[in-house]
């Protein structure tokens, strides 16, 4: 008879880790789907810049600004940081000569999400 109930409060402790942690795995996923649609928007509005420019965007202050528009426009998004640096050195770079890495860190809520690409000129 023991084992009996201690199987039921097992099923039962497993339910309720279920009904606690899969809605926040399910948040979590969301809040990544959000910044992950405005990392492509980024990326679109980049490229969209670099052929106005013909060559490529070579201001690496203009890259920055354009993904930190782009961010602005998802209301939950606060920017924790959002750099341009050399993709080798991981150094700032004031114009992209050479392939580059734009890293950026954005809270959506209360998740930190983290992303970057590497994009040439």
């Amino acid at each position: 008879m023991r084992k009996k109930w201690k199987y039921y409060i097992d099923r039962m402790l497993t339910f309720a880790l279920i009904g606690i942690l899969l809605p926040l795995f399910v948040t979590i996923i969301c809040q990544r789907m959000r910044l992950e649609e405005v990392i492509y928007g980024t990326y679109d509005a980049m490229t969209e810049a670099a052929e106005r420019e013909g060559a490529g965007e070579a201001d690496a202050a203009k890259i920055r600004q354009i993904i930190l528009d782009e961010i602005a426009t998802e209301p939950l998004a606060k920017v924790d940081y959002v750099e341009v640096v050399d993709w080798n050195t991981l150094e700032p770079v004031e114009t992209v000569k050479e392939p580059v890495l734009v890293a950026m860190a954005v809270y959506i809520g209360k998740t930190r999400l983290i992303d970057n690409f590497i994009t040439e000129k």
